[in-house]
C-alpha cells in the first residue's frame, strides 16, 4: 500500500489535473505526444535512447493492463513494469516503431475510458496506491515526457 506522501503526490500531480481535463483531452494529449517522443528517441544517442525508450514502453504497457482492469476487461494482478520491457538488444529503430504502436494502443484505451465513462474507476498503482483511470492516463503521458527528457541528442 502506498504511503501518505505518495498518495498526496498522486492527488496533486495526477488526480486533480486529470479530473479537470477529462479522459477525452487526456487521449488527445497522449496522441499529440507520439511524434515528439519518437523524434527525441530518433535524435538521441543510441544507448541512452534505447534505455529510456525501453523503460517508457514497459511502463506504458504495464499501465495499459491497469486501464484494462478499470474497463473490466481483466482482473487486477499485481505485476511489475519490467515484465513488459522489450528485449535489451532491440535496435532503436524497432523500439521507436514499438513505442508508436504501444502509444496508439494507449490512446485507444483512453478513448474507451472516455466513451465508457470509466475515468473515475480506481485501480492500484504499485507505488502510489489506488488512482483513477484518468490519473493513469495522465501518469503515462507525464512519465513518458519526463523519461525522454533524459535523452541527450547525438553530436
Amino acid at each position: 500500500m502506498a504511503n501518505p506522501i505518495a498518495r498526496l503526490f498522486a492527488r496533486f500531480l495526477f488526480e486533480r489535473p486529470a479530473a479537470r481535463v477529462g479522459a477525452d483531452a487526456l487521449a488527445e494529449r497522449l496522441e499529440a505526444g507520439r511524434g515528439p517522443l519518437a523524434a527525441v528517441a530518433a535524435a538521441g544517442e543510441d544507448a541512452a535512447a534505447r534505455k529510456q525508450l525501453r523503460h517508457v514502453i514497459a511502463i506504458e504497457r504495464w499501465g495499459q493492463n491497469r486501464l484494462r482492469v478499470a474497463l473490466g476487461d481483466r482482473a487486477f494482478e499485481r505485476d511489475e513494469s519490467r515484465a513488459f520491457a522489450p528485449p535489451e538488444d532491440e535496435p532503436l529503430a524497432q523500439l521507436i516503431e514499438r513505442f508508436d504502436a504501444v502509444r496508439v494502443e494507449t490512446v485507444a484505451l483512453a478513448r474507451r475510458v472516455a466513451d465508457e465513462d470509466a475515468g473515475a474507476t480506481m485501480v492500484e498503482h504499485n507505488s502510489l496506491g489506488p488512482i483513477s483511470a484518468r490519473a493513469w492516463l495522465r501518469y503515462l503521458r507525464v512519465h513518458g515526457d519526463l523519461e525522454m527528457k533524459r535523452v541527450k541528442a547525438r553530436r
